[in-house]
């Protein structure tokens, strides 16, 4: 992921985006998110979820999406730099850390 910023310029972008602040932004949290916190490869996490769609947790977040702007899931970006989900057992460790984190902080 933190490779990927070298060659942002290099990513094909749907129609209405271009390689300024704004997709480096989207890159950074959404992107960073799905591949730090999620472990589910560089790709958004609407990807994930559209793929998902009829299994929870993501039905939720699919379907909001989708109704905030039509079809978002399915014209989401693919997976970048060659990158693959973990498999299964190692995204819920690494979620599971990250919750685990987070409940500590808050406590």
């Amino acid at each position: 992921w933190a490779v990927g910023f070298r060659h942002l310029d290099e990513v094909p972008l749907k129609p209405g985006w271009e390689p300024g602040w704004r997709w480096r932004l989207v890159y950074a949290v959404d992107y960073g998110a799905a591949c730090i916190i999620l472990a589910i490869g560089v790709q958004p996490i609407s990807r994930w979820a559209g793929e998902r769609i009829k299994h929870a947790p993501w039905r939720w977040l699919a379907a909001l999406l989708n109704r905030l702007d039509a079809h978002h899931t399915a014209n989401a970006g693919p997976l970048m730099w060659n990158t693959a989900p973990c498999r299964p057992a190692v995204r819920y460790l690494v979620t599971g850390i990250w919750a685990a984190l987070l409940a500590i902080a808050i406590a």
